[in-house]
């Protein structure tokens, strides 16, 4: 991306459907966004959960251009229609890593 711009929404007015995990984020709840415009000139937008978003951002450089829409479970890198390795696809336990700060976020 040539520009990228991330805001956190505590509270959406709309449901929206989730770029990582491709479930729904429900009107009401927080999500993350991620704004940008490619080396190709092409604008974008992306809504992910919280915990989506701090799975997303475990991802190395080689990785981030391998994955599409819906392609792991909520909060982890597990793929999709795969029971999770990571044991934190649990909601809480992700947001946990999130809030305190066990994933690098830089």
């Amino acid at each position: 991306m040539t520009f990228s711009s991330h805001t956190h929404v505590k509270r959406t007015r709309k449901p929206f459907r989730c770029v990582w995990c491709g479930e729904q984020i429900e009107a009401g709840q927080s999500c993350d966004i991620l704004s940008g415009k490619t080396e190709y000139g092409d604008m974008g937008t992306d809504r992910y959960h919280p915990e989506c978003f701090a799975a997303l951002r475990t991802l190395t450089y080689d990785e981030c251009d391998s994955w599409e829409f819906g392609d792991f479970l909520r909060g982890c890198k597990c793929e999709a229609g795969t029971e999770c390795r990571c044991k934190t696809r649990d909601t809480e336990t992700a947001m946990r890593h999130f809030v305190a700060g066990d994933l690098d976020l830089a």
